[in-house]
């Protein structure tokens, strides 16, 4: 199952996003002196960034004086760094209006003297291949960052890649998860037959538009696997996710007691660092996990972890109670081992305990 295409009538909330871009537009029909040249807008996978930039570039085309090119580099993933960086070239100058594929001087040149503002929104930023992005700032966005009449939408997960413009590096724009309200509006207008069930599948999905439309459709009887839709090109991590999701944060050193319990298979307690450190590294590339400085551990990404979680839950329970016994036993033992760091570790320890009561089970249950 593909991503459900962006349809105009079907938008939801983000209103504030869209008149931001629609304020920093029409500024830059003013010309020189113009300070802000380019929006970043960063989310967790599925928080709907292509369906905000689209809708943005929609309600563009109606403002006077204000052209706009949607440009999508996931469409470049398979290309080399040099062929990929051709082909936004490309759609650059049929953007501008230019007949044939020209150079960056000349579309800059083209769109300096215009008599209009440019809106360029780049989706799926930072999830593209190191190489083609330095070609791409060298070669595109530097050239035309630099216009006054130039707007760029720059929209990514905000993990990876850090750029050497420092115009290009403006306070992201940081996009949540929908409440309950616009999860309603969306399944009306999605999956309308099942949009009686929001508030559960609200639940399940903790609002992430993607994760809300896949849900709904295992709702309406669709035979669909939820999580390996979510994960897309990712989905050979689903195990490593589906054995640490129940945890709020991780280190190395905590793998291995979730591994055993979710291969049930002992011999993952005698793995060593080495062995999760590249398993993390792994999923750190992937863009799946990051570390979080306030839980002072790596963290799986904010759309996947509560998910995950639920569909392990509703279709495996006896494994997510195992792995919160598992969990819970593990904190156990370091914070006999960590006395100086036994207060978070007691903190977790109640944490499983909780959400093992919460299906009338004990940690005793399941050791």
């Amino acid at each position: 199952m593909s991503r459900f295409e962006y349809r105009p009538g079907l938008f939801v909330d983000r209103k504030q996003e869209v008149a931001l871009i629609l304020e920093k537009a029409r500024r830059a029909l003013s010309g020189p002196g113009r300070r802000e040249r380019v929006v970043v807008i960063n989310a967790a996978r599925g928080s709907g960034k292509s369906w905000l930039l689209q809708e943005a570039a929609q309600q563009l085309q109606h403002e006077p004086g204000i052209r706009t090119l949607y440009l999508d580099l996931a469409r470049y993933a398979d290309d080399p760094p040099s062929t990929a960086v051709r082909g936004v070239i490309q759609e650059l100058s049929n953007g501008v209006g230019l007949e044939v594929e020209s150079p960056i001087e000349t579309i800059a040149t083209a769109l300096k003297e215009a008599r209009t503002a440019f809106v360029l929104l780049i989706d799926h930023v930072d999830e593209s291949d190191k190489g083609f992005l330095d070609l791409l700032e060298d070669y595109v966005l530097g050239p035309v960052a630099a216009l006054d009449n130039v707007l760029l939408i720059l929209a990514g997960r905000g993990k990876r890649y850090v750029w050497k413009n420092l115009f290009l590096r403006p306070e992201p724009i940081l996009l949540q998860p929908f409440g309950l309200a616009d999860t309603v509006n969306q399944l009306k207008g999605q999956v309308p037959d099942i949009a009686f069930h929001a508030q559960v599948i609200h639940q399940l999905s903790n609002g992430y538009p993607w994760a809300n439309y896949l849900i709904a459709r295992e709702h309406g009887g669709v035979s669909i696997d939820v999580i390996n839709l979510l994960l897309g090109d990712a989905a050979s991590h689903r195990e490593e996710l589906e054995a640490l999701c129940v945890l709020r944060s991780f280190r190395e050193g905590f793998m291995s007691f979730l591994f055993a319990r979710y291969y049930r298979d002992n011999s993952y307690l005698d793995r060593g660092y080495g062995y999760y450190r590249k398993i993390r590294e792994s999923l750190v590339r992937s863009q799946l996990v990051e570390w979080n400085g306030n839980l002072n551990g790596w963290v799986i990404d904010g759309a996947l972890r509560t998910v995950v979680e639920n569909q392990l839950k509703i279709h495996s329970i006896e494994l997510w109670g195992g792995l919160h016994c598992a969990a819970y036993v593990m904190y156990g033992q370091l914070a006999k081992d960590y006395l100086e760091a036994e207060k978070p570790y007691l903190a977790e320890m109640a944490y499983h305990r909780q959400q093992l009561a919460a299906v009338d089970r004990t940690p005793n249950d399941c050791l």
